[in-house]
């Protein structure tokens, strides 16, 4: 009877190739995320850049120049803090205060909203495709993981 029980006990084998097919799409998913992240860092670069050089353009003192880039600053510090561990919500966080920040910034100026419309739009397509190779890496993940693989971002 125990040879009966150990042999119920042991895991079923993987599929060797369906591991592999796994874990190439886990790699592909993972380009789309790293280029979310690229686009964090890309959005923090400018957003430093454009408050300075609007300060110098406009006429807002620089307290209030400072407490937006303090604002700004403080949210997406805290998406790439967290982007190792929850990507998807690291990816979230980066998009709604970029579309915050567009929105705010085109009601001082609406005609901010239609400049650098190529660059707001590839900014767009990298978090959104960040954000939904996200969310299939972590379901295909979760697979990988029952399976007794690994893989990491």
């Amino acid at each position: 009877m125990e040879i009966l029980d150990q042999e119920y006990k042991k895991k079923p084998e993987n599929d060797p190739i369906e591991v592999a097919s796994l874990k190439q799409e886990l790699s592909d998913y993972k380009k789309h995320i790293l280029n979310g992240k690229t686009a964090l860092y890309v959005l923090i670069f400018l957003t430093v850049i454009g408050g300075i050089v609007g300060y110098f353009i406009s006429n807002m003192e620089l307290i209030y120049v400072v407490i937006e880039l303090v604002v700004y600053f403080i949210f997406y510090a805290i998406a790439l803090n967290i982007f190792d561990e929850k990507p998807k919500t690291a990816l979230i966080i980066t998009l709604s205060i970029y579309v915050f920040q567009v929105i705010v910034n085109s009601l001082s100026d609406p005609t901010l909203l239609f400049k650098g419309f190529i660059f707001k739009i590839a900014f767009l397509y990298f978090l959104v495709k960040g954000i939904d190779a996200a969310n299939k890496f972590e379901t295909l993940k979760k697979k990988l993981e029952r399976m007794g693989e690994t893989f990491h971002l």
